[in-house]
């Protein structure tokens, strides 16, 4: 209970003291004590784990930026079967290369954690992102409760 206490506090310290940074920065400060604190890492295997974690998520982040720009790119008003086609296999191409970053990371990442640790790292980002887009979407329509949906 004792380490629950601490590690709770030295997580919401590392939330307080990022009050002053931009917002890109509070996340990525708010992320870095939230996996950190999720996956039990010891000083040691943060020092292996966070750089060829942030290499793949900076990789991750390009990616999702492709995805973006395809989807923008997109007139399925306009276009024909062969225009539609093109897109469709560039759609899918991108998923692959996503899946194959994400098998990559896995593996490499598992030289560094053991297979429990990665998985609860996949748990741990989903549920870092939820956090995120909840206190977003808080933020947004008030503070509190739900969102009014008859907006």
């Amino acid at each position: 209970m004792k380490k629950i206490i601490i590690i709770s506090a030295l997580w919401l310290g590392a939330l307080s003291a990022t009050w002053a940074q931009r917002p890109t920065e509070k996340i990525e400060t708010a992320r870095i004590a939230f996996l950190t604190e999720r996956l039990s890492l010891t000083p040691e295997t943060a020092q292996q784990f966070w750089p060829v974690y942030n290499q793949f998520n900076d990789q991750r982040r390009e990616l999702k930026k492709e995805e973006f720009q395809l989807r923008r790119s997109v007139d399925a008003e306009g276009a024909n079967d062969e225009t539609a086609q093109q897109h469709i296999d560039d759609y899918f191409t991108l998923k692959e290369r996503q899946l194959a970053l994400e098998q990559t990371m896995t593996k490499e990442l598992s030289e560094v954690l053991s297979s429990v640790q990665v998985l609860q790292l996949i748990q741990a980002e989903a549920e870092f992102q939820r956090m995120v887009l909840r206190k977003l979407g808080e933020r947004r329509h008030g503070g509190g409760g739900r969102p009014d949906m008859r907006r």
